[in-house]
């Protein structure tokens, strides 16, 4: 009767489940910390990247406001009789050309000392500002300074190239200057070609080559004969008494054949 109430024990299988996450954690136990390091070391850096993207958005912002209030500033009119000087005016007002310039560059000077796009366009205002109040080797070195930091596609690179041109002029350094003016002459379309052939034949007439300004002049109006230079080149021509060229005559456009054929 014992016998009939005694039971062997049941063979029982281990829970597959439960015995790959239990081998799983046994292995994970040595390294458990190196794990935590890293996971650790991931959050902050994606707490370090958080923060600076958040406060370089904020100086972006910052820049941009600075950079707008400079060219208010280098855009303010001038105090006069009829437009008096108004309190309530956030941007200030000036009595002279002198003032205005001087507090552009006060303002500017703020924020073109940086490397993003908003620090470069700050540079160029600043080159600008500094060719206004006559201080010409200044701003060719900050002209040089924007062609230094931006890339060769940056579409206002040719306003620095014409300025460096300018400063060079400015400061009677006429070779440098007909460089710069080459330099600024684009390889390809007629996109201110005439302005750097214009300038190049400026600088020319400077140097005592009137018979090479002269060709330069003639050039333009061969290249580009659509400029709104025209007038002015045929000013200069006339004066060095030099045969203006007729236009060239316009191509009517082709009519259809009769017929259709």
């Amino acid at each position: 009767m014992a016998k009939r109430y005694t039971r062997k024990p049941i063979n029982q299988q281990p829970d597959e489940f439960i015995s790959f996450w239990q081998k799983a954690y046994n292995a994970a136990i040595p390294y458990a910390r190196p794990i935590a390091l890293t996971l650790a070391g991931a959050l902050g850096v994606v707490i370090a990247v958080w923060i600076a993207d958040h406060f370089m958005t904020d100086a972006r912002e910052n820049a941009t406001e600075q950079f707008d209030r400079s060219v208010r500033v280098a855009e303010a009119d001038l105090i006069t009789d009829a437009s008096p000087a108004k309190s309530e005016d956030k941007i200030p007002r000036f009595k002279t050309e002198k003032e205005r310039a001087e507090a552009t560059l006060a303002e500017v000077d703020k924020v073109a000392g940086g490397s993003s796009a908003v620090a470069h366009r700050a540079l160029l205002l600043k080159a600008g500002t500094l060719f206004d109040l006559g201080r010409f080797a200044d701003a060719e070195a900050s002209y040089k300074k924007f062609l230094d930091q931006v890339g060769s596609d940056d579409p206002l690179r040719f306003l620095a190239r014409e300025g460096v041109g300018l400063c060079a002029e400015a400061q009677n350094k006429l070779d440098d200057a007909l460089a710069a003016f080459k330099e600024l002459d684009p390889k390809a379309g007629d996109f201110y070609r005439d302005r750097a052939l214009f300038a190049q034949a400026r600088v020319l007439m400077k140097k005592g080559d009137k018979k090479g300004a002269e060709g330069v002049y003639l050039d333009i109006l061969k290249r580009v004969p659509k400029t709104p230079l025209k007038d002015e080149i045929e000013t200069r021509l006339g004066a060095l008494g030099a045969a203006i060229p007729p236009p060239a005559p316009e191509v009517p456009p082709s009519l259809p054949k009769a017929g259709g054929g």
